[in-house]
């Protein structure tokens, strides 16, 4: 993961050298000068408050802790008996065993009651059908192929090819894309979106669909779309990022209670909004500055644990170089005791 550490730097350290990355992304509003000078700086103190909000929330450090929530270890049996019971009455197949998330993968020190799991181990993950190119016609049900997979969470369909509606009974269910399903593209710019329309979509071959059991959709839509992005950031010499059905399932992601799981979406949501009116300079977006640096400055500082035992805070880069969020799969850096190898196999 990008920029990670072992030994951590304090949490008032880390206060200090990166502070204009949060009270700087309204300057441009502040200081009065034209939009164009001083857009781009803006934009990159936003992008770094969003990767920081991520971060603190991918290691249990935005929201509190409540010892009453069914712990990880208790949802993952819950997991695992309804995935059994899918089995036995033909539902799913068997899935091929997992391997253990080794202590090199657990990137940093988890809550109590969280766990590292493997993303097999909490989800069905269904790779899109080979459809054939004849079949496609302007009418009927649509398939979503790699471009239709839009940059925002969303399914495109400007340029969406369609299936004959009176074959539609031709293609097995397990293809099929319903209302509120979670889809990756595996191909190119790797992304994330959910289909929030009414319709019912078919996938098409490299497009994979996650079902999750007992698990937020939107908790690990955040996670994994970090990591595709640092995918995506890794492709180098015009070499296009690819994700297969193994990497996805073998990937290693922090599981808080679910019920805490519900809370860390809420806080997200909540503070992505208030970064969303900085970026449309909303008539309030000075007070959404405030409040945002106010509640991350909070969260930092009252932390009762030292910030980040392993990686210091959020394993955000110190120095000249640019803080990273650590959620993704980049390889911890060579000075660190940890392997070279990510926690989420997307190479």
């Amino acid at each position: 993961m990008g920029g990670l550490k072992d030994g951590g730097l304090g949490g008032i350290k880390l206060l200090t050298d990166h502070i204009a990355i949060w009270t700087d992304a309204d300057t441009e509003k502040k200081t009065g000068r034209g939009r164009s000078s001083g857009n781009a700086a803006s934009v990159y103190g936003i992008r770094k408050l969003r990767e920081l909000i991520l971060e603190l929330a991918v290691r249990g450090k935005l929201v509190s802790q409540d010892a009453n929530d069914e712990p990880a270890s208790a949802l993952l049996k819950r997991i695992q008996a309804e995935k059994a019971k899918l089995i036995t009455v033909g539902k799913i197949k068997q899935d091929k065993p997992l391997p253990a998330v080794t202590e090199e993968e657990k990137l940093f020190a988890l809550p109590q009651g969280w766990a590292w799991v493997r993303l097999g181990e909490i989800q069905s993950f269904t790779n899109g059908y080979a459809f054939k190119s004849p079949d496609f016609q302007n009418s009927g049900v649509g398939v979503i192929r790699i471009g239709d997979v839009g940059n925002n969470g969303e399914i495109l369909t400007n340029s969406m090819l369609y299936y004959p509606l009176e074959r539609e009974a031709e293609i097995p269910k397990k293809f099929k894309v319903n209302p509120g399903d979670l889809i990756i593209s595996m191909t190119g710019n790797v992304k994330l979106a959910f289909n929030n329309t009414e319709s019912v979509y078919f996938l098409n071959q490299r497009v994979g669909k996650i079902e999750l059991y007992f698990v937020s959709k939107f908790y690990v839509y955040r996670f994994l779309t970090t990591v595709a992005q640092e995918k995506i950031e890794n492709a180098s010499g015009g070499v296009i990022p690819n994700v297969s059905t193994e990497e996805i399932n073998e990937s290693a992601i922090p599981l808080p209670p679910l019920a805490e799981q519900h809370r860390i979406v809420a806080k997200v949501d909540e503070l992505m909004a208030l970064c969303d009116q900085l970026e449309t300079r909303h008539n309030n977006a000075a007070a959404a500055h405030e409040k945002l640096v106010s509640h991350l400055l909070a969260t930092l500082t009252q932390s009762k644990s030292p910030p980040f035992a392993k990686g210091g805070l959020g394993g955000i880069q110190t120095g000249n170089a640019s803080p990273r969020i650590s959620t993704r799969c980049s390889p911890p850096k060579p000075a660190s005791t940890h392997s070279n190898k990510p926690c989420c196999n997307w190479r």
